[in-house]
């Protein structure tokens, strides 16, 4: 009896400790993306994490992969096509659309790496407000999802105009 009380006492220690963060950044007119990360219960910084996009009137999740410590951020790119593209690193990307908010599949190609030395694509997407990826063809970098060191709030996403583009792991 005394073990069960004493595990009781300690599953709610930690279940009340438990942290949940999210940060929620506009896309469109009416369109957000939201991610969102859950604390796993652990000694080490691990979360469940998900990306949410919605409008006014429908809404879409999909879960990301666990974070059990090789999380580096998110990168959040446009594609010159219109769809959006939140490249995962070693998690892979998550291909989407804003209007109506949909996961797409099939997509993954977008998170090929572009060699340095390969010709760019001739748009220019600078001039829609976006900086050109220095890493992938026809995508433009408009910001990060990270865990922020020693802030308030776990979660943070920093534009492109604070935030240069890193070069996140690969799949392995």
């Amino acid at each position: 009896m005394r073990f069960s009380i004493q595990f009781l006492l300690l599953t709610f220690a930690l279940t009340a400790c438990k942290g949940e963060h999210s940060e929620t950044v506009s896309l469109e007119e009416g369109r957000h993306i939201e991610m969102s990360l859950t604390s796993l219960i652990s000694l080490q910084s691990d979360w469940e994490r998900y990306l949410t996009i919605f409008d006014e009137k429908h809404e879409v999740q999909v879960e990301l992969l666990s974070d059990t410590g090789w999380w580096r951020g998110s990168s959040l790119y446009l594609h010159r096509s219109g769809l959006y593209v939140l490249n995962e690193g070693q998690g892979g990307c998550v291909v989407f659309q804003a209007s109506p908010p949909q996961i797409l599949h099939g997509y993954s190609h977008l998170c090929n790496k572009t060699p340095i030395d390969t010709e760019r694509s001739g748009l220019n997407l600078s001039s829609d407000g976006c900086t050109p990826s220095r890493h992938y063809t026809d995508l433009c970098f408009l910001g990060l999802f990270f865990e922020a060191q020693g802030a308030e709030d776990t979660l943070q996403f920093n534009w492109s105009d604070t935030q240069g583009e890193p070069l996140l792991p690969t799949p392995p």
